[in-house]
């Protein structure tokens, strides 16, 4: 019954990296583009990378975030191709400045949300303990992969819960963002406390070493990925060099 669950978990995620390569592909993606140019094989190398974030999120199956990150990268990307041609002065510094950043930390953003979209916690503490990676990290990184998506989920029920009480925009933009930023900021401070209290009633600073059925392990589809990212850190390193 339990490898049956945990088989159909796996068909409805797609296909399965190890999540050391996951962040390995995560730190030197978000590291090369904002290390590299525009112009020439460097613009070469930065499209290639920025597809990355795309083809991992539409083999994770989560073809919706892929698109949308394509569409906003795209549409970024043809406002500073627009702007270059069209404007001049500070209107075109401010363009290029607001597309520039977007391009430069879209993509990592986009590595660390499939990352963590695609981790549960589980194999996360899998793969800390096999790089033998102390408590005294793991934890808080544990702690840290839960907060963000259930501060999402807080946020997605504070904002329901306005809609039903009709606390949208007729009252003011001030009172809109009010009757949100508040609760979510007392649901943020309580839910890190809650997070931080349930790891360790689940044991995990205890000093003994703990089971895990996660089966991890590198496959032919991480090696594929850290070979991509790989050749992109050599071809921007020679590329500097030259």
């Amino acid at each position: 019954m339990t490898s049956t669950v945990l088989a159909l978990k796996q068909q409805q995620r797609g296909i399965l990296f190890d999540p050391r390569a996951k962040f390995l592909a995560l730190i030197i993606v978000a590291s090369l583009l904002l290390s590299i140019g525009n112009e020439g094989l460097m613009g070469l190398v930065r499209i290639v990378l920025a597809l990355v974030p795309f083809v991992l999120l539409v083999l994770s199956r989560n073809i919706k975030s892929g698109v949308a990150y394509i569409f906003i990268y795209l549409v970024a990307y043809g406002l500073s191709v627009v702007s270059s041609m069209f404007l001049s002065g500070p209107l075109l510094f401010l363009a290029l400045g607001a597309t520039g950043i977007m391009r430069q930390f879209l993509p990592g953003v986009m590595m660390g949300y499939w990352f963590v979209s695609t981790t549960t916690v589980s194999e996360f503490m899998a793969a800390c303990d096999r790089i033998r990676l102390t408590q005294s990290i793991e934890i808080p990184l544990v702690v840290m992969m839960r907060y963000f998506p259930t501060i999402a989920q807080d946020y997605s029920q504070i904002s329901d819960a306005a809609k039903m009480k009709a606390l949208g925009l007729s009252q003011g933009p001030i009172t809109a963002v009010e009757n949100r930023l508040v609760p979510l900021l007392a649901s943020a401070v309580r839910g890190g406390e809650d997070l931080s209290a349930a790891a360790l009633t689940r044991g995990l600073g205890a000093p003994i070493h703990r089971t895990n059925i996660c089966e991890i392990g590198f496959h032919a589809c991480d090696m594929m990925l850290l070979s991509v990212c790989a050749l992109g850190a050599i071809l921007v390193f020679l590329i500097g060099v030259a």
